[in-house]
């Protein structure tokens, strides 16, 4: 089939792009889906202990159902942006999530427990996460889709900064399963208005292409123009390219992504679960654990800042690497992290490093596939990673049950880094049509 013609664009004008409206309601689904689903996970863990008499492997393996989950929800979630848009998939999601905590409310027994997990929250939070969140993005954006693509994703670090403390105080105020009322709430209050009223699935749709430029007429471009190829590649990558999943799985640069960020997505998900839970046990208050947390998540706001910047201006593949040491320096720190001054510097280090990722993977994936697919080609990495990744927090969980210490377990993500670390010298980070 032959590609679809480019638009000509012209450079946009001084106003205010309505592009960063969109990054506003990405940061602000990212900020309220990771936040309630996985920063509120760590909160929830000795609270759950406590009411039930679970194990941490039981509690644990609870972040492994909904990321199961997730990986059989995100293919018909990527089809449903597709065919009915991103403003109805993140509208579905709020309803779908909100759900989800009001039925935590009443859970009982573990199985229960999972059953809600499993469903109105897995798939609540695949409609809100990083496939809507980050498509809205990539489609607005081209020379400063890292940029927009960092400033969004920072929702996702910083709803550990302010959720960790604020969900903390909940629970001690009005109990584990009052809260799960509370949180539903918020979630229809701060969700459902700004995407009804703000989200557009991509800027043509208001005579705009990418990062704010004019689309001009057809006719009216005597020459062709010339753009940047990264930006001819995005108008030539059209959905038909890879709507195949044979042709997905061909490509050498797809299970690159994946051997690449799996493990470290498996490392850093366990420790941020399990931090507070660690932190306590070598004699820190819960209060100054969950300041640690907060304080990785706070240093992830900058981290994305920064590593956006460079995905912008500098190599992907070098932000990346540097991304993927700074975390083995923070793990390293980790393992003998006993004192506030240590751990508190582990905390700035790690979450710096672990901030990166999301927006570098999110970058890495539309400059290989193209702005048109990265939907669909991002639901099918989710299908292959996170059953791999999730493995973490319940492998940690399972670990301090029978040897009564983390210590192997922080062992194992430190090797999860270098492995990747390894594995992305073999990648390349270029448009795969050249």
């Amino acid at each position: 089939m032959p590609p679809a013609r480019r638009v000509p664009t012209t450079p946009s004008t001084p106003r205010v792009f309505y592009g960063w409206r969109i990054v506003g309601v990405s940061f602000l689904t990212h900020f309220i889906g990771t936040g309630f689903i996985f920063y509120s996970y760590g909160v929830f863990f000795r609270p759950l202990q406590d009411l039930f008499g679970w194990t941490r492997f039981d509690v644990g393996a609870g972040l492994y159902v909904i990321s199961i989950m997730t990986a059989v929800f995100s293919p018909p979630v990527a089809r449903l942006i597709d065919r009915r848009g991103i403003r109805l998939t993140m509208l579905l999601g709020a309803m779908v999530l909100s759900a989800g905590f009001v039925a935590l409310h009443f859970v009982g027994t573990l199985w229960q427990y999972y059953a809600v997990l499993g469903s109105l929250v897995a798939l609540g939070g695949v409609c809100l996460g990083p496939i809507a969140g980050n498509t809205l993005v990539a489609n607005w954006f081209e020379r400063h889709r890292g940029k927009a693509l960092g400033v969004a994703t920072t929702g996702l670090s910083l709803s550990g900064l302010v959720l960790v403390p604020g969900i903390t105080a909940l629970v001690g105020s009005v109990g584990l399963l009052n809260s799960y009322l509370v949180m539903a709430a918020v979630i229809l209050l701060l969700i459902v208005p700004p995407v009804a009223l703000i989200v557009v699935n991509q800027p043509e749709d208001m005579g705009l292409g990418p990062d704010g430029d004019t689309r001009l007429p057809e006719n009216a471009a005597d020459v062709p123009l010339m753009v940047p190829a990264a930006t001819e590649g995005a108008y030539l990558s059209r959905g038909d390219y890879l709507r195949s999943t044979t042709s997905v799985l061909r490509e050498r640069e797809f299970w690159l992504i994946i051997a690449t960020f799996t493990p470290v997505f498996m490392g850093l998900g366990a420790i941020l679960i399990h931090m507070i839970p660690h932190f306590t046990d070598v004699g820190l208050s819960p209060s100054m654990s969950a300041l640690a947390l907060s304080s990785a998540a706070g240093a992830g706001v900058v981290g994305k800042i920064v590593f956006g910047y460079l995905t912008d201006h500098a190599s992907k593949k070098a932000a990346v690497f540097l991304s993927f040491v700074v975390q083995i320096a923070g793990t390293l720190l980790l393992m003998t992290a006993q004192t506030p001054a240590v751990v508190y510097t582990f905390a700035a280090l790690f979450g710096f490093g672990m901030g990166g990722v999301v927006p570098l993977q999110a970058s890495v994936t539309v400059e290989i596939f193209g702005r048109e697919s990265f939907a669909s080609v991002s639901a099918l990495l989710t299908l292959f990673m996170v059953p791999v990744q999730a493995l973490g927090a319940p492998l940690a969980g399972w670990i301090y049950d029978r040897q009564g210490s983390y210590d192997l377990a922080w062992k194992i993500f430190l090797a999860n880094y270098i492995l990747a670390t390894g594995i992305l010298l073999l990648l390349r980070i270029r448009p795969r049509w050249r």
